[in-house]
């Protein structure tokens, strides 16, 4: 059994990976912040193993002291694909590497040197031709993609200083149960509902 500190808990991923972490005797705590909505893990807010705890840099140094955390599963994000104005770049770099760079600082000072954190395949370099690969050049896509990659390089420096263990997982295009409404569940509801379905040429190739 581990001990879980896990950021995102309330959205499409971390949902998930809160049922998953609960069902194998792992003890979660869930970082939720004030007016986030609870419905993908309504089920678990009253669950024995689950603790919810808020997103301050002092809930978060509770969490730390009183849950004797082993690892930090990191998947809360800031995603906006394209931005339209300044304030949004802001939201991005505030989310994705300002407050994640305040919890590597909380790990480090109580000893907590396991993460797993997640990125995007925005990250790679999109422009070329070849099948991507872990090895794959990075350029990122978008601002989002790039604060990503600012977030995985500051992580690099923990590793290095601080000795923390880290997978970073660039992740394609996920989608299932209490997804957002991205493309599959687009298509799903407009053939439901009887609409047209738009859609490019369909030159994409996935694997």
């Amino acid at each position: 059994m581990n001990r879980i500190l896990l950021t995102g808990a309330t959205g499409f991923i971390g949902s998930h990976v809160l049922a998953a972490l609960v069902a194998q005797g792992d003890t979660v705590v869930a970082v939720v912040r004030p007016g986030s909505d609870t419905w993908r893990i309504k089920d678990f807010l009253n669950h024995p193993k689950v603790t919810v705890c808020g997103a301050t840099e002092a809930d978060l140094s509770a969490a730390f002291k009183v849950a004797s955390i082993d690892c930090v599963v990191h998947v809360a994000t800031k995603y906006i694909k394209q931005h339209t104005t300044a304030a949004e770049v802001t939201e991005m770099i505030d989310a994705n590497v300002a407050w994640p760079g305040m919890l590597l600082e909380l790990m480090r000072q109580h000893g907590v040197t396991k993460l797993v954190s997640t990125g995007t395949f925005f990250e790679y370099d999109l422009q070329g031709k070849n099948v991507l690969t872990e090895t794959s050049p990075l350029l990122p896509y978008n601002v989002y993609a790039r604060t990503k990659l600012q977030f995985d390089d500051l992580v690099k420096d923990y590793v290095r200083t601080a000795g923390f263990t880290v997978a970073h997982l660039r992740l394609f295009a996920p989608y299932g149960p209490g997804d957002n409404p991205k493309f599959i569940p687009y298509v799903i509801t407009n053939l439901l509902q009887g609409k047209p379905v738009e859609l490019t040429p369909g030159e994409q190739r996935w694997n």
